[in-house]
This record gives C-alpha cells, structure tokens and sequence, in this order.
C-alpha cells in the first residue's frame, strides 16, 4: 500500500565490504542519521530469494542506519555470503529521505555484482521527484480513505524490529 525500496545483491569481492560500509557510515554521519555497527559472531537474516526463504545463518557484519523518526531502519547487513537483502518503508518520512536513500544506493551499485533496487516511489528508475511526490501523495490519500471509513483504524504502527505496519482496522 505505502511506499518502500527493496534492495538485495552480493558484493563483487571481501574487499568491497569495508569500501561499501565506509560509504553509509560516511553519508549517515553528513546527513545526521544515527547509526550502529553490526559484528555478530551468529545472526539470522530474513531472506527470500526466487519466492523461497532461505534464511542466512551465521557471522554478519554491515551497519544499521535510522535516516528518519518515522521511516524504518535501513539495513545494510552482510553474511559470509556477502549477499544483502532487506527493505525501508519511507513512507511516513519525507520524500528527502527517501531520495536520500535512493542516492545511497545508487553510490554503493557499483560494489555490487549487481544491486537490485525495486522502489515502489520509482525514484531510482526515474529520478523523477514529480512522480515520487504524485505517488506519496497517492499513499496519503488512500491512506486517509482509509481512516474515514474505518474510524478505529490505526496508522503508522511501530513494531519492536523497527519495522512500520501501514494500517490496522
């Protein structure tokens, strides 16, 4: 319903790992974003790939970074495996946030053999912030629909992961 990035690709080698780390640090600390570092000896991270889970298990390492109060934490988090994949709804942020994050991406793609993106805010296909904006707006439109015809309805719920949930009714 709202707007989200998805994004998922194995670094090109160990050695990109710090390069591509070293860049989100860099931006988030220009743009104030908190931010942690993540050295695990054994995580899990969540992933689906070809519609299957197949979720990692063991040492991790990347950075987890807050680019705004009301967006989800985006995740840069790597396995053994070198293969990230994650999401960040944006869509209760703001529109620069979400460029913001698109523009990171965009910086780290080279690291990548490849890195897909799938903005639902077609900002990195399009770099089109008319059409990002006409698509937020959309959201917020049918997200107030929403709310009229189900008064009891909750909005903008934050999970304990971070994670955003749209709406409840």
């Amino acid at each position: 319903m709202g707007i989200t990035i998805h994004y998922q690709g194995r670094l090109r080698s160990e050695q990109e790992l710090e390069l591509v780390l070293d860049l989100v640090r860099e931006t988030a600390r220009s743009l104030g974003w908190a931010l942690k570092d993540v050295n695990s000896t054994h995580g899990t991270l969540e992933r689906v790939r070809d519609a299957a889970e197949q979720n990692y298990r063991g040492p991790i390492r990347g950075v987890v970074v807050q680019p705004h109060a009301d967006s989800e934490p985006f995740q840069v988090l790597f396995g053994d495996d070198l293969w990230m994949q994650d999401y960040c709804k944006t869509q209760f942020s703001s529109i620069e946030t979400h460029i913001a994050i698109i523009k990171l991406l965009q910086r780290v793609a080279p690291h990548f053999d490849p890195l897909v993106v799938e903005d639902e805010g077609e900002f990195w296909e399009t770099q089109d912030r008319t059409r990002l904006r006409d698509l937020w707006n959309g959201f917020d439109a049918t997200l107030g629909r929403l709310v009229e015809e189900n008064p009891d309805a909750r909005i903008k719920i934050r999970l304990p992961s971070g994670r955003i949930l749209d709406a409840l009714s």
